[in-house]
This record gives structure tokens, sequence and C-alpha cells, in this order.
């Protein structure tokens, strides 16, 4: 997620003032004409507001079980059952090794198996006649375990040169063709879930806003094939910023839906993180000027004026968001003709403005 840069919030600032100041036909008419020494002016008394701020970022949508499939054992690719792109179901059989070689040592470790038993009852039979020896029987047990042990590992092998789907889903990529040679563990298959209460979008939020988050905060995705947005939850937060960006991910899942999605959709996200503090809404309109990233207000102190440098965390339609340790609730905030004041400016109050909702 970028932030806004400090020149494009500035000019959302004062394009949302004289916008304000523009639309008001009656504000000359109403304060020019009072007396120079005194300025009439409307304030509201701050007051500190809880609701939710969004954070808003963009993801892809993807499944919430991703994983790569592989063979166990390395061998000639025989038959993909499945192509890139394509569903398949729980149980159906996605590709399958090549199995002259694999039978072959299931038949061979078999063999050598039938013979060690053989073998085994064979010295059995001479050591109770007290022909053979205690060590001679021991060794040959040895032998018939090892013998054993061989032919059910011909026999894994076997049952795992086969790729057989644990759950309904999508083959997002792949990454052999048959009569290919692959390697034991190498991916063959990169699959996603299938599921519609599975879908999830997994975003990077900064220090600031990751501690403001927490599991089963809500969230809203827009997709552009659809009007209304899809509501998510957060489920997974990152314990520790990502090397290559400095950002902390976190995993949305979105609630069962009817509505069709794939692999891939791109996302708007309106996060609303609940470990936020409350803050202040300041009108557009109060501003007086703005310093570098700064917007100037002037506060109401009697009949003089204050003049207060705040740093705006968010900007709205028709307000902006300042912290709560930067102003005092109680605090009289002038709203009109604040482009004529000064410090050294002498006011009286003409109305009390409500706050905003």
């Amino acid at each position: 997620m970028k932030k806004p840069t400090h020149f494009l919030l500035t000019i959302l600032l004062l394009a949302g003032v004289a916008f304000h100041q523009s639309c008001n036909p009656n504000y000359e008419d109403k304060y020019v004409n009072t007396p120079n020494d005194t300025i009439s002016v409307e304030v509201n008394e701050l007051k500190l507001s809880d609701e939710l701020l969004t954070v808003n970022t963009t993801g892809v949508l993807g499944s919430a079980s991703e994983v790569k499939l592989s063979f166990y054992i390395g061998g000639i690719i025989n038959k993909v059952f499945v192509k890139e792109g394509s569903y398949f179901k729980k149980g159906d059989t996605l590709a399958q090794l090549n199995l002259s070689e694999i039978n072959g040592k299931v038949k061979q470790a078999k063999e050598a198996l039938n013979m060690q038993q053989r073998e085994r009852e064979r010295v059995r039979s001479l050591y109770n006649d007290s022909a053979a020896t205690l060590q001679q029987l021991q060794n040959i047990n040895t032998a018939y375990e090892v013998a054993k042990a061989d032919y059910n590992i011909a026999i894994f092998n076997q049952q795992h040169a086969t790729i057989i789907a644990d759950f309904n889903g999508k083959v997002l990529i792949q990454f052999g063709e048959e009569g290919e040679l692959i390697g034991p563990g190498m991916p063959l298959f990169y699959v996603g879930n299938n599921n519609n209460s599975s879908w999830v979008i997994r975003v990077n939020l900064t220090d600031k806003d990751i501690l403001k988050t927490a599991l089963g905060d809500k969230a809203l995705i827009h997709f552009d094939p659809y009007e209304k947005p899809f509501s998510a939850r957060v489920t997974k937060i990152a314990e520790q910023a990502e090397l290559n960006n400095s950002l902390f991910e976190i995993t949305l899942t979105l609630y069962p839906d009817k509505r069709k999605l794939k692999n891939g959709f791109i996302g708007k996200i309106d996060l609303s993180p609940s470990l936020q503090d409350a803050h202040f809404k300041i009108p557009i309109k109060a501003i007086a000027e703005m310093d570098k990233e700064k917007a100037i207000i002037y506060l109401a102190n009697g009949n003089r004026v204050i003049r207060k440098k705040v740093q705006p965390i968010k900007v709205r339609d028709n307000y902006f968001i300042v912290a709560r340790n930067k102003l005092k609730e109680g605090d009289l905030l002038i709203l009109t003709r604040v482009n004529r004041l000064s410090s050294k400016s002498i006011i009286s109050i003409d109305k009390h403005v409500p706050n905003l909702n």
C-alpha cells in the first residue's frame, strides 16, 4: 500500500478550501461590513470521533489453499490428466509416472522377501534340530526384516507415483509435460482450492496501519465485474515485516458468496481497523493556508485567536482527520473568514456550528 505524497495531500486540501469558499455566495456579504477591529466568525466545539477510518489498498484474489503438488519419487511423467486452467474434483487422478521401473522394483523386492522368508524357515528348522546356531538364526531374521522393509518402501513409492487430488480445485500453473523427467519433490502443479468459501486476498500494510489491525476486523472488497462489494475479515496477521519492502502482510478471507470469482481478480479493499484511537474531524473550510504538508487552522480563545499547525492523517471529500494528541476536546475551531485572520485578530463569535457526524 502506498502512502499519498505530501504534494498530493496539499493539493487536495487547497482545492477543498477554494471549493468551499467559492460555493458560499453570502460569504463576503455577511462578514465584509463588520467593524475593522472585530471580525465575526462561526465556530464549532471540537469533539472526538470514534468513527473507524478505512485503509484503502488493493490486492489479488487467490485461494485459501494454494499448494504445490509433486511426486514423492522421481521418474518420467507418463500421463497428465489435467491441464493448466482446468478444474478437478477431490479423488481425481491428476498425473502418473511411468510405472515400468517402479513396478519392477516392487516385484524384485517381493521376490527378495519371499526368498528371505524361505531361508528363515529353513534356518529356524535347523536351529530347532540343533543343526544351526543362535547367531545364524538371528542373522537370517535380520536379513528377513531388511527385505521386508525394502518391499514396503517399494510399495510406498508405487503408491506415490500418482498424484490424487485431496480437494476440489483448479490447476493454476503446470510445470511439466508428459514424457519429461521430473525429480523427487519437484512441483508438477500449482493448484488452488475452488471452494467459494475459501477465497482470500493478501495485502501489505505499513507499520502504522498494522498496529491498528486485529484478527476479525471487517473489510469490503470491490471487484470490477460486480457492483455490490464482497464482505471479508482479517484471518491472519504477519508477525514481522517482509524483507523486500518492510511491509506487513495480512490475509483477508471472504465470506461465502454465491457470485462466481476467479483467481487473479484485482480487488479494491476498504479495511476498517478496530484498534485505532479516537480522532478529530476538521472541515476543509477551516483551513487558512498550507505550510508544506501541514494545515493552518485557527482556534477561538475568548475574543482572540490561536494559530495552529496540524498534520492531516486522512483526507476525505469535505474534511480531514487529525490525531487526538494534536488538539484538545472542547477547543473552538473557527470555520469562517479564516483567510482574513492572524494571531493578532480580534473576533466575535457569531454562532456555533454542529460538529461533523
